[in-house]
């Protein structure tokens, strides 16, 4: 368990896919951390019970051991998919493209990143983050450096997945800003309804108005 500022990523491989690799409906499990990001076209993807449609500009990222299809629109379409941790606590042991496998043969003991987060919790499962266009450059310069194996390329590749997802993490901060108001807004309610209106002199908030 860690915290999410304190995440030091590392990633293991990197690759344009541009043709479907599995018939429809073909679940996987990867025993690495998955994030996608959409070039061109459209993709039709499910991570567990969760389906997405995915447009041009759109990310989504999804931990190790849960199972996901994914499914190209057309032969225009295109993604980048992108093999990570969270840590580099497995970097020396698998430095190389670990190969997901079918749901019935997946190992979870395999699994190369277990961290957990305790504050942005999103981030322990799948994270849907549509419209970052703005990103394109720092994941096309990711596939570069990745590809051509520039010098201090882990560090070159760190710099870039950090930014990434330190700008996804932007929309739970935001997000959880905006709905706070609300939260407060409702307790305030609670207490005058049940309490001020009544009469009453003392108040215990019912655990479920709290978060």
């Amino acid at each position: 368990i860690m915290k999410f500022e304190k995440c030091n990523p590392y990633v293991r491989y990197c690759e344009i896919i541009k043709n479907n690799i599995d018939e429809p409906g073909t679940f996987k499990k990867s025993y690495d951390n998955c994030m996608i990001y959409m070039l061109s076209g459209n993709a039709n993807v499910c991570v567990e019970d969760d389906k997405y449609s995915l447009n041009h500009g759109d990310i989504l990222t999804w931990r190790a051991g849960m199972a996901y299809s994914i499914e190209l629109s057309d032969s225009k379409s295109s993604y980048m998919h992108i093999n990570f941790d969270y840590t580099e606590r497995k970097r020396t042991a698998f430095n190389f493209k670990i190969e997901p496998d079918l749901c019935d043969a997946f190992d979870a003991d395999k699994i190369t990143d277990v961290i957990t987060f305790d504050d942005l919790l999103g981030f322990n499962h799948c994270v849907y983050s549509p419209n970052k266009n703005i990103l394109e450059e720092i994941f096309l310069g990711l596939h570069s450096d990745f590809k051509v194996k520039r010098n201090c390329l882990n560090m070159r590749l760190k710099a870039r997945i950090s930014l990434i997802i330190c700008e996804i993490s932007n929309e739970f901060f935001y997000s959880s800003h905006k709905k706070s108001p609300n939260l407060i807004n409702e307790i305030l309610a609670y207490i005058e309804d049940n309490y001020v209106k009544a009469g009453s002199k003392t108040f215990n908030i019912p655990e479920d108005k709290v978060s």
